[in-house]
């Protein structure tokens, strides 16, 4: 499996790790899991850690999880995705433009260089609805 999915119940943080190459398919079952905590739990923060993704999912799948995963499986647009790059600069791309989609849609997505940087991002996340999307 190229990524894992834990709850950090102190922090009230879903932690997404994505490493080596990952798939559509396997990019879509992390997401609806993810997202599953979000309904079981009512967590809004997310950390996606891809800095040892090796390779990204097809730009088509990753246009797809906003534009259509997020909304049909019913992700808060009050959440807040911390987005830990990729070291590798092709992989850096994909980051780039999936930040870019999400943030035409109405979601809240942050690039960072580091996990550390994120969590910070996350914790000070006003996390109440202001556009009144939800």
């Amino acid at each position: 499996m190229a990524w894992t999915l834990e709850l950090n119940s102190e922090l009230q943080i879903i932690d997404l790790i994505f490493q080596g190459n990952v798939t559509g398919p396997e990019a879509r079952e992390a997401t609806s899991k993810a997202i599953a905590l979000h309904h079981e739990h009512g967590i809004l923060r997310y950390l996606v850690d891809t800095i040892e993704m090796e390779s990204a999912p097809p730009i088509k799948n990753i246009y797809n999880l906003p534009t259509e995963q997020y909304d049909s499986e019913g992700l808060s647009h009050q959440a807040h995705i911390a987005l830990v790059e990729p070291r590798s600069e092709i992989e850096k791309e994909a980051t780039q433009f999936y930040q870019s989609v999400c943030l035409h849609r109405g979601w809240i997505v942050q690039l960072f260089q580091s996990r550390d940087e994120a969590i910070k991002w996350l914790m000070s996340a006003d996390l109440s609805n202001k556009q009144g999307t939800d």
